[in-house]
This record gives C-alpha cells, structure tokens and sequence, in this order.
C-alpha cells in the first residue's frame, strides 16, 4: 500500500479525498540533506487547546490530524510570557533579553546575535516572514529575513504558494506569525460559534477589553465562560488558516520535502489567575504546542522538557548546518524517531523565562519566579510545587524543599542576562507603539529609577 503524503491526508480531511490509517510509516523525502522549512507560531496559543474537544468535536481539526502524523512535544515550555523576547529566542536559539521598558525605551537586538534566517541565507537558503498585527514584530525581528510582509488586522492570508514559486529550485524558510488569538479580529459570527452572543459583548480585539464589557452584566462566571468560548472559536477559525498554509505546500508540490513546526510563542492566561491576557510565567502562559512534521521522522510523542530556544538549533542540524556554539538551545533531532548517532543526544535542563518585569525558573516538578527585571529594584520571590499543586494557586515559602538551589540558579541566570543587557543599546518607542503596547497590557512603564 503506498503511503499517504501529508497533502492527501491534509485532503482527506478538508475534501474526503482520501483516507489515512493511523501512525504510517513517513514518505520517503525528496532531497533529505536540503529541506524547506515551514513555522507556523500562532500567537497565544496554550498547549491544552491544541487538542480540545467541544461537544465530542476536535476545535482544531487541521491541528489535531497535523499532530497525529508528528512528533509532539508534550512538555514544551516558553522563554516569555509574550510575543518579543519569545519570538526572539525562536529566531535565535538564545536565552531573550531582559526586555523591560524604562523611561520609554527598551532593548535593542543584541548585535552579536545571529539569527535563524542570516545562517540559513548563508547556506543559499531563501527566507520570509510574515507578520499580522504588532507593533515591533517586523522592525525588532525580521533581521536576516529576505523579505517580510504584514497583514492587516482581520486579513489572515498568506500567499505562501506564490512566493514559492519564484523560486522554486531553492530551499526555503517561512516564518507565519500573522495569527494572534490574544488581539484578533474575526466576524461575528465566527467568534459566537460555541456561545451565543450576549448583551454587551462588544466582539472587540483584546480579551481583557471583552471580558471587561460583559463581567458587570452577566457576573464573573457567564464572562468567563464567554471567554472561554470566544477563544476556542478564534482556535477554530485559524485552524482554517493552517488548513489554507498545509494546502498551499502541496499544490506547489514540496509537502514531502518541507519540515512543518507548529507552535506558538506563548499561551493565555484566560482568567485561571489574573488576567484574560498573559504577561505572567504561570503554566497557562509558559506551556505551548509543539509539533515537528518532518518526513524522514516517524510520528509520536516525546515527553522530555524541551524550550523554545531549541527550535533553531533543531532547523540547523535538520539542515546539515553547523549551529553557533554559543547557542543556548540544542537540537531536539535525538529526541525524534529514528534516531541516528549522528543526531547526537540531549540533556533535558531548568527552563528560565522572562516577560516584562518576571523572570522564572522551572523544572518538571518545581517552578520560582522572580518579580521585577529591573537590577537594583528587589525580588519578590514565588516558589510552586508543581507536582503536589499543578495550577499554580499556592506559593510556598522559600525555606519549601528545592527553592534555595532553583533560586540560587534563577539569580546567576537573572544576572548573566541583565549583563547581556546592559551592553546592547536602547531602542526609544514611538508614541503610536507605546501607546498600542499599553493598551494591549504588555507594559507598565517604569519611571528612570527603576522603581515599578
């Protein structure tokens, strides 16, 4: 019997085309030394809704079958609690800078850092990145990219086969981040797919500005159930849009010689404990979907704790590039089935986060946040055991069992990275991204002190 490619098990999903049996053996590639690359990160996505079922009915149909016939990382943790610093560390392989903004300014690029899309051009590799709705997304990370484009709010297409096509003889790199589940509008029909709409619902853009509508009509819990909904019905509309991008790879014939990473740069805090937004090193937020289609891999899952910064590392060796040793990421290539010797190995160590004024450090059982990025301003400390208490709703006191050695590690890493900071320039915002910033709820500017 011949194998399904992905472009007719991507068929056999949206057309009933054909039908494929579960966990095949992969197709064979076409030029296995040379693969394209395809990222798709959707924005605020957390790895408990790749899977979701509402009313018996998978959420994300394209996202489930895509991660059937992958390997999936089911403990994959970002470096940020948002889109900047996590991005970066994609792009990169390295550990984000401490991005706080004072006196309304913030880090720039640190220049001698390569990224992801500058290697892959230097080995004749091709490359596009393609942006939705971001204030700093394009100018602070399209660095190395041969082309970038942004899409309007609400336009989610992506001419992906086009661009393929004038240059169909050269492997490519495509980065997707124009899907924003926290700041995304859709009709209004969509959004009120699982939930009716509701008196007051403004079906605006940001979540917080919708839950905020609704909350002093219906009580806490009818919003946050709307939320909720709300949310899911964004997942399953932008489920379409991978759909659309999986479609396009095999109309331009390269399904069978393109590595898919699906994944995303942060997730969602959705309520569970401050905010209908993220910003916070909570599992909500920190826990993303990781899914590596590779052709030359058999699917299944892996359940090592692996970290955004191993995703360029990963490409690299996917690629037969030698990756920069001053990577912090590794490749997750020894991770996946069939191995070789020649993937090497991989160590499996603490995760350290940043977002605007946390940094964190977990492992599987533990996690300690430390409050406030500013060198000089204090830490207020946080210590979870995540075994005996998973959601993240009593901290313990530092005295608690392995918090003195996760701190003692989350300072030195804390240190190390304010350093690293301190020596690149800084980057005044724009009124017009300040402002768009605030009130997406990314920043509380700091005053020149420090002092939050």
């Amino acid at each position: 019997m011949a194998v399904p490619t992905l472009r007719c098990v991507l068929a056999a999903l949206v057309l009933s085309a054909c039908t494929a049996g579960s966990g095949p053996e992969p197709a064979a590639p076409e030029s296995p030394t040379r693969p394209n690359f395809l990222v798709i990160d959707i924005d605020s996505f957390g790895a408990d809704w790749l899977l979701a079922e509402r009313d018996g009915a998978r959420i994300a149909p394209t996202m489930t079958m895509l991660a059937s016939r992958s390997q999936r990382f089911t403990r994959a943790i970002s470096q940020a609690g948002w889109t900047l610093p996590a991005a970066y560390s994609l792009l990169t392989g390295h550990y984000p800078l401490l991005l706080n903004v004072v006196d309304n300014t913030h880090p720039a690029w640190d220049g001698n850092t390569r990224s992801l899309a500058e290697t892959l051009g230097y080995y004749g590799y091709r490359s596009v990145a393609y942006w939705g709705h971001t204030s700093l997304g394009p100018n602070q990370l399209g660095r190395g990219f041969g082309s970038t484009a942004t899409t309007e709010q609400g336009d989610y297409t992506v001419p992906l086969s086009a661009w393929i096509a004038e240059e169909p003889e050269r492997p490519f790199f495509a980065y997707v981040h124009n899907i924003d589940l926290h700041y995304a509008p859709i009709p209004t029909a969509a959004l009120h797919l699982y939930e009716p709409a509701i008196f007051g619902c403004t079906g605006g853009h940001l979540m917080t500005e919708e839950y905020e509508a609704i909350v002093g009509k219906v009580g806490d819990a009818a919003a946050h159930t709307h939320m909720v909904a709300h949310y899911e019905a964004r997942i399953h509309a932008f489920d379409a849009v991978v759909a659309d991008l999986l479609n396009q790879l095999g109309a331009s014939g390269v399904a069978n010689d393109t590595v898919i990473v699906l994944t995303s740069d942060h997730g969602e805090d959705l309520g569970d404990h401050v905010m209908y937004a993220h910003s916070v090193l909570f599992d909500t937020v920190l826990r993303i979907p990781l899914l590596i289609w590779d052709p030359t891999r058999k699917p299944g899952e892996v359940d090592t704790m692996v970290q955004t910064i191993d995703l360029a590392p990963t490409i690299l060796a996917r690629a037969g590039i030698p990756a920069d040793r001053t990577m912090d990421g590794q490749s997750l290539l020894p991770l996946m089935q069939p191995e070789s010797p020649a993937d090497g190995s991989y160590e499996e160590r603490v995760v350290y986060s940043v977002t605007t004024t946390l940094t964190s450090a977990r492992t599987r059982t533990s996690k300690g946040i430390r409050a406030s990025v500013a060198p000089g301003a204090g830490s207020g400390r946080r210590f979870y055991d995540l075994l005996a208490d998973p959601g993240e709703r009593h901290a313990l006191d530092e005295a608690a069992p392995g918090a003195a050695a996760l701190f003692a590690g989350l300072e030195a890493w804390h240190e190390e990275r304010a350093i690293a900071t301190g020596l690149v320039p800084r980057v005044e915002l724009l009124e017009a991204q300040k402002k768009d910033l605030q009130q997406r709820g990314y920043f509380q500017l700091l005053d020149k002190s420090g002092t939050p």
